[in-house]
């Protein structure tokens, strides 16, 4: 069939309908190639290659022919939405990850409705993210849909857990402030704890630390990991004073009159200052022997205070 005149087209037709009953894949994608040369429609010329493509695609079961066939049809036919759709499928079926990537960014440049966009963003995050080893790529992403949706907590929570990986703590806490407003109490107070650990752990800010474990106080579940908290800010930062001042009350009313002792003694150590550290002193003795009885830990509080001064 190949000295046949290829500009006769009935010849053509005929010849791809003989092939077609007689099962015979390969000489018919080369007629109908014959057959799409010849075609001056460009809908018809667009559905004969879509049937080349069909036929490499399923009964060939060639998938990177097939893809090849839908990109030059994409490439001739931008505005047919079947040839975009088989090759998402291919390049998934293909794990041809990066090529999936560019059809979603297609999809985003022919789309104008902004829950598309997030869908389609989300899908290429997700990408990028689980097979493409491009957490910065996956990061710009959910960045995108929070431009479409400032209010959208799956991305501002999939933005946490990526800046958490890559310990970009500023970021975290961003993320961490913009969440707080969107979630139920119980969430918002884990954020506010988490942002006052991350002053406290990663960014070495004190003050912040303080406020954000202060403002959590109130939280039934967060109480004790908070007083906790402040605690280690108490013996390892700056400011004893000021969380002295936070946690006494506290303890005193929890009757943990060792933890009180314990927080009294650290400012001693801390403030070489001899007026302070005998108020300090006296507190403690009052504490070992009235509440704690503990007449041997009062003496030693009294005489430590009268070194300090003798007179």
């Amino acid at each position: 069939y190949l000295e046949i005149d290829p500009s006769a087209r009935d010849v053509v037709d005929r010849l791809a309908t003989l092939l077609e009953a007689q099962n015979r894949p390969e000489e018919l994608i080369a007629v109908l190639r014959t057959k799409a040369e010849l075609c001056d429609a460009p809908d018809e010329r667009r559905d004969i290659l879509l049937e080349v493509a069909r036929i490499t695609k399923d009964i060939l079961e060639r998938p990177d022919d097939a893809i090849a066939v839908y990109e030059e049809i994409y490439a001739q036919f931008p505005e047919e939405p079947s040839a975009l759709d088989a090759l998402q499928g291919l390049y998934t079926e293909t794990e041809a990850w990066g090529r999936l990537v560019w059809t979603y960014d297609e999809r985003l440049r022919r789309c104008g409705d902004s829950d598309e966009m997030k869908l389609y963003l989300n899908e290429k995050a997700v990408l990028y993210e689980q097979f493409l080893d491009d957490s910065g790529s996956a990061i710009s992403a959910y960045r995108e849909v929070l431009e479409l949706d400032p209010d959208d907590v799956d991305a501002l929570h999939k933005l946490d857990e990526l800046y958490t990986t890559a310990e970009d703590w500023l970021s975290v806490v961003e993320i961490l402030e913009k969440t707080k407003p969107l979630v139920a109490d119980e969430e918002a107070g884990s954020a506010e704890f988490r942002i006052g650990t991350i002053m406290s752990e990663q960014l070495g800010d004190a003050d912040q630390a303080i406020v954000r474990f202060e403002n959590v106080l109130g939280s039934e579940t967060l109480r004790d990991a908070a007083i906790e908290s402040l605690r280690t800010v108490f013996f390892s930062l700056e400011h004893k004073e000021r969380v002295f001042d936070i946690l006494a009350p506290i303890f005193t009313q929890a009757a943990r009159y060792a933890d009180l002792v314990a927080l009294r003694e650290h400012l001693v150590s801390a403030r070489d200052e001899a007026g302070f550290q005998r108020e300090q002193l006296e507190a403690i003795a009052r504490l070992q022997e009235e509440q704690l009885e503990d007449l041997d830990a009062a003496f030693d509080a009294h005489a430590r205070c009268l070194a300090l001064d003798p007179a």
